[in-house]
């Protein structure tokens, strides 16, 4: 998990300003994960057990801020998180080992399956923009020019003019690694290697090394359980396999981490389809539109209340300019919401701009607002919400247009 984490802190999300402090965290516990033993501590020793899980659960609670302040859009940091708080309650009940890898190992399972629960949606499987097509094009585009390149092109347009047969290719592979994730098999290294290499020299860098986590902790699952006492019963000669623990108290301490497991399951499955979020639900490179006039799930019905907030009309003081123009233009072509506008807020009220008027409509109602840079100006959308005023919790696509078909968004 160390390797992992230390990837996911070369993410470019950790550049960003006020990302310094997570980065740190994130380096420093990856670090200590890589060598830090895990060997029972001497006596006057340092105990490295409390010690990974204080450590653990501080890389936890720095991936909560990011998700809720720092605008961090990454289902894999929501994974990491949980991977975290299991392996800071393990170290704490380090008997319980067994349940803290099969849990593990279960969150990687089920981010397989959310994936395609999310891509059972008709733009996936019939657009010509579909992002199992989008993720053909960048997997060839590795491969060097000239090399095969006509049946390359071949091969690229036919996927164009047929989606649904690259929809069903990429659903047939994370099928086979939830299948094989849940199996605990070795084979999941094999298929995971060619599914997620594309990915990771392309623009997913590091979700490949956390999934792995989640395999690596299967086939530990695997290991310990082949470790058993041998109680030799002398007197028909034989020797009896025996389970180290006790049934019954392997139930009760499994509460918490299959805690977590469930309510990363409910929140990924969920979240979409009731207008809380989109992004850290797995829905990424899915296609999935949950705006009521483009809503394309296959599985789920349209939301009722729109989440999204639309901008119809925006002015920019009194300074003209093509620039400006065109910036405005974005504006009322996409689909934004609350925190983005509060992103919005603070990088686009400098004084040659202002005053910044917007008027719109937000889960049916219409507002204006006279100065965005106002403070306070935001409150009666914030109030309007049902969510809490977290501004940097990103909860939904920053880039979607009104336009229902559109090219992919990661």
């Amino acid at each position: 998990m160390g390797l992992a984490i230390i990837a996911h802190a070369q993410l470019g999300d950790y550049d960003q300003s006020g990302w310094l402090g997570a980065k740190i965290v994130a380096l420093v516990v990856g670090g200590f994960c890589l060598i830090s033993p895990l060997k029972p501590p001497k006596p006057f020793a340092p105990n490295h057990l409390w010690l990974w899980s204080m450590a653990c659960l501080l890389f936890g609670l720095s991936k909560v801020y990011t998700l809720l302040v720092l605008r961090d859009v990454l289902t894999q940091s929501l994974l990491l998180g949980s991977y975290s708080i299991i392996a800071s309650w393990l170290f704490l009940h380090p008997r319980s080992y067994q349940i803290a890898l099969r849990s593990v190992s279960l969150l990687t399972a089920l981010t397989y399956a959310l994936a395609i629960l999310h891509k059972l949606n008709a733009d996936f499987f019939f657009d010509q923009s579909s992002c199992a097509v989008h993720g053909f094009e960048i997997s060839v585009s590795l491969i060097p020019q000239g090399f095969l390149t006509e049946h390359i092109h071949l091969l690229i347009t036919f996927l164009r003019g047929k989606p649904h047969i690259a929809a069903t290719i990429v659903i047939a592979f994370e099928f086979s690694l939830c299948l094989l994730c849940l199996r605990r098999s070795p084979w999941v290294w094999l298929i995971g290697a060619i599914f997620h290499i594309p990915l990771t020299l392309t623009i997913a860098p590091a979700f490949g090394s956390v999934m792995a986590v989640g395999w690596g902790a299967g086939a530990l699952f695997n290991l310990s359980r082949s470790r058993h006492r041998l109680v030799s019963d002398h007197s028909r000669q034989r020797v009896v396999l025996k389970p180290i623990g006790d049934r019954k108290s392997d139930i009760r301490s499994s509460a918490f981490p299959m805690m977590v497991v469930i309510c990363y399951g409910v929140h990924g499955a969920l979240s979409p389809y009731i207008g809380l979020e989109v992004q850290h639900s797995a829905a990424m490179l899915s296609n999935l539109r949950v705006d009521p006039k483009c809503s394309n799930s296959f599985v789920f019905p349209p939301l009722a209340d729109d989440p999204y907030l639309y901008i119809n009309d925006m002015e920019f003081g009194v300074i003209k300019s093509a620039r400006l123009e065109r910036r405005r233009e974005r504006v009322l072509q996409g689909l934004w919401s609350l925190s983005a506008l509060s992103t919005m807020q603070k990088n686009w009220c400098i004084p040659e701009q202002r005053p910044l008027r917007l008027s719109g409509e937000y889960r049916g109602e219409m507002f204006v607002i006279s100065d965005l840079c106002d403070e306070g100006s935001l409150d009666s959308l914030y109030e309007n919400s049902p969510s809490p005023r977290l501004e940097g919790w990103q909860r939904f696509q920053k880039n979607l247009g009104r336009e229902c078909h559109q090219a992919c968004v990661h």
